[in-house]
């Protein structure tokens, strides 16, 4: 039996090809959950560098590309405490000094960073293999980032993927 305050570990996957979207254990998270589309753009954000802390000004920067609220860290916290609430796991989301991460693999994979992982692999392959498991990866290939084609904060991370691609 759970005792009361400890969460289940669930797997996220985070899917920035085409439409954005978090499944938690193979259930897609409902839009209402996160309570707004800043959180979305925040988990995102914390996507495109699964495992590793953004600092909270890079974090306020993109999230308040027109100048930052009165007190951005504040409203930072209040969007990663939406952000844990919507995935339903604290863990997911960890806080480091002065910024944020959201949980690598196992317990939380993209799929941006797991097509490139497969575009790695196939790339040490030869003839017949390489070109299925080229085909295979380009497959599941949509357009990153889709939401956020023209956010400064996003060009980098999806000049990657489809150089990539």
């Amino acid at each position: 039996m759970q005792a009361a305050g400890d969460e289940l570990a669930a797997h996220a996957q985070v899917r920035l090809m085409g439409r954005f979207a978090v499944l938690l254990d193979g259930r897609e998270v409902g839009e209402a959950a996160y309570q707004g589309r800043k959180v979305r753009t925040l988990l995102r954000i914390l996507a495109t560098r699964p495992g590793r802390f953004v600092p909270n000004d890079v974090l306020a920067e993109a999230l308040w590309p027109d100048g930052p609220p009165a007190n951005p860290a504040a409203n930072l916290q209040v969007l990663v405490n939406r952000a844990r609430r919507a995935l339903g796991s604290a863990e997911l989301i960890r806080t480091g000094h002065g910024g944020y991460a959201l949980a690598g693999p196992p317990a939380c994979t993209v799929d941006t960073e797991v097509f490139v992982g497969a575009l790695e692999r196939a790339a040490r392959l030869e003839g017949r293999a390489a070109l299925d498991a080229y085909r295979s990866a380009l497959g599941s290939a949509g357009d990153p980032l889709a939401e956020d084609t023209y956010a400064d904060w996003a060009q980098g991370y999806r000049i990657r993927i489809l150089q990539a691609r």
